[in-house]
């Protein structure tokens, strides 16, 4: 007897399976599908009975038999609670049609279990295992089969979800191991790129280095790039020699930058776990390249790969340098503090280019974004913190300022009073660049010297529409307003009269925007005669703290906090004072008191004497005794 099923959409006849020896067995279908039955045994005696019902499928424990696999993830079997031992059977077949035998097919579940699939009907063509992979499918029988065994939980069981894709994509590995020549790359990418994540995926890629050639004038370094998108499935590594880059979802989020590695071999490897999913998450290009630089040039810093410490230093690009790559690595914060991270480019060459990337951040600075100075805060102790600095062409010659310092948190203080010069400086919102989360005010006044005015530049502002950033022209929100911004601002510019600019960020709850940042500084009046005034800057532990030199992690709360918070404990260990010896007399004292006093009772009760001491009751409680003028004593 032969099964099929039947579309009446689509007119269409699927062929299922023939079945010689069929006793009781069901078989469920969609919507618009029916099962069209063929024998040719008509007796009536071995004719088979057929029973027909309409059903609900979120009911079912299996569900319909026919599925259609194409490139998106489709469930086959659901995950059902079962009290009883049983099976289910499902008939796959590609949704395209146009590429039936094209295609590769891949069945798993979660959690992993072994699955067994008939492959074109071919019982002899059986395949087990917790990934099944099929290449040039056509069709696919897969029987879920599964037992509940009396002493199980409650009588009953949970069925694993099973998933199947089927695609296109090649999950082959690239080249395994390639010379490479000076001024040559090459280009490697993860199976299954740019859209599909391969299951159970190794590949690993030796790259050869021709041998060195280097000259009084020149030497050699590997040039890496790495563009990706974490997931938590893949991971991508590199070595080269004693140094070894592992990218993983606890490294990066989304990364596209490069690393510049000492002249030895490359070993590139990717893996992957046998998930599978469509999408450019866990992918990654990776390029490698045999390239020649200047030793005048080389700001590789080999010595020192890695930062522990708080960290400041110019570096002087000079103005023959065809190619320089600078690179940093901060290491992850054994304390658990956020850092403060500046960079800036003073003439930078049109470009220039410079990131900053961790597990949760990926920020990359063309050079129109590097002449002023760039802030951000760094508030992820579990992963290290890279900065690469890459000039692709000859241009000017240069400075690369980068600095970062260990601070006490992201959070902006109540009231901050910053004096500014001639040199911009960067504010930024807490948290920046990842969602800011911040309840009530924070105040800052920006001052300038006598005889200058202050420029306000808006880098950036994306802040929710309840929450807003104001700019008055003086000392407080009474001042002029100067501007006020909600929502998403870029390159906003505006200068105040006087040399005092009021700041306010008003913020109720967390947002995963991006925050603020912006820049100000002094101008000098066009009227003024006097040179600026010298004066002490004013730095404290705010996110809108503006030192340029890394700050030793002790000196970060300042002095005003500190008097603060002394006095905020002492108040608090005097109120506990006053509770404590309050609870001492109610607990101690009173019951004390009272024991002597009824214990004194009943020894002058015994020895029939009145106490000396009389309780008079109010008026409208006393009682009349035989004696009127006698008042009540208490015996």
């Amino acid at each position: 007897m032969d099964i099929s099923v039947i579309r009446k959409t689509t007119n269409e006849t699927i062929y299922l399976k023939r079945f010689s020896n069929l006793r009781t067995k069901q078989f469920l279908v969609e919507q618009n599908e029916g099962l069209l039955v063929n024998y040719t045994n008509c007796n009536s005696n071995e004719a088979p009975e057929f029973e027909y019902q309409y059903t609900v499928l979120g009911h079912r424990i299996c569900g319909p038999i026919l599925k259609r696999v194409g490139y998106e993830q489709k469930i086959i079997q659901q995950i059902r609670e079962v009290s009883r031992s049983g099976n289910c059977s499902y008939h796959l077949i590609p949704s395209n049609a146009e590429n039936i035998g094209m295609e590769t097919l891949f069945i798993s579940s979660t959690p992993k279990k072994t699955i067994e699939v008939t492959i074109d009907d071919d019982e002899k063509n059986i395949q087990r295992g917790e990934l099944i992979v099929v290449r040039n499918w056509t069709s696919v029988d897969l029987l879920n089969s599964f037992e509940v065994e009396s002493s199980a939980r409650g009588g009953s069981k949970t069925l694993e979800e099973i998933v199947a894709i089927s695609t296109t994509s090649s999950c082959s590995c690239d080249i395994s191991r390639i010379t490479l020549f000076p001024e040559e790359m090459v280009e490697l990418h993860t199976p299954g790129f740019p859209d599909f994540l391969c299951p159970s995926a190794r590949c690993e890629t030796l790259i050869l280095l021709s041998e060195r050639n280097e000259t009084e004038e020149f030497e050699q370094r590997v040039l890496v790039r790495v563009d990706a998108v974490a997931w938590n499935t893949s991971e991508l590594r590199l070595s080269s020699g004693t140094q070894e880059i592992l990218f993983n979802e606890k490294t990066f989020s989304r990364l596209s930058t490069n690393f510049l590695l000492d002249y030895q071999n490359v070993k590139v490897t990717y893996t992957t776990t046998q998930d599978f999913r469509v999408g450019t998450e866990g992918q990654f290009a990776v390029q490698v390249m045999n390239v020649k630089i200047r030793k005048a040039c080389d700001c590789s810093l080999f010595g020192q790969k890695k930062f522990v410490e708080d960290w400041s230093q110019k570096i002087s690009i000079p103005s023959d340098c065809e190619v320089m790559f600078c690179d940093w690595i901060i290491s992850a914060s054994a304390k658990k503090r956020p850092r403060e991270i500046t960079i800036q480019i003073d003439n930078a060459h049109d470009e220039d280019q410079m990131f900053i990337w961790n597990s949760k951040i990926m920020e990359k600075y063309p050079s129109d974004y590097l002449d002023q100075p760039r802030k951000v805060y760094i508030n992820d102790s579990s992963s290290d913190t890279h900065i690469f600095f890459r000039r692709n062409s000859s241009g000017p010659t240069s400075i690369v300022n980068v600095s970062w310092k260990t601070l006490h948190d992201v959070d902006c203080e109540t009231f901050t009073k910053i004096s500014l010069t001639k040199n911009p400086k960067a504010f930024i919102s807490p948290n920046y660049p990842m969602g800011y989360a911040h309840w009530g005010s924070c105040t800052l006044l920006l001052t300038a010297p006598k005889n200058y005015y202050i420029t306000v530049f808006i880098n950036e502002l994306e802040l929710e529409a309840a929450h807003y950033i104001g700019f008055w022209d003086g000392t407080s929100s009474g001042a002029p307003k100067l501007a006020k911004f909600t929502g998403t601002e870029y390159n906003r510019e505006f200068s105040s009269t006087g040399n005092n600019v009021f700041v306010e960020f008003i913020s109720y709850g967390r947002s995963k925007k991006r925050g603020y940042h912006y820049i100000a500084y002094a101008v000098r009046s066009p009227n003024a005669t006097e040179e600026m005034e010298t004066f002490e800057e004013t730095t404290t532990d705010s996110p809108l703290s503006t030192t340029e030199k890394p700050v030793p992690p002790s000196l970060f709360v300042e002095s005003v906090v500190m008097v603060l918070a002394e006095e905020i404990v002492k108040d608090v260990c005097n109120m506990c004072l006053f509770f404590w010896n309050l609870a001492f007399y109610v607990i101690v004292i009173v019951p004390i008191g009272l024991a002597v006093f009824f214990f004194g009772r009943v020894i002058v009760k015994k020895f029939n004497r009145p106490i000396p001491f009389s309780l008079e009751w109010p008026s409208f409680l006393k009682k009349k005794s035989r004696s009127s003028d006698m008042e009540m004593l208490i015996r």
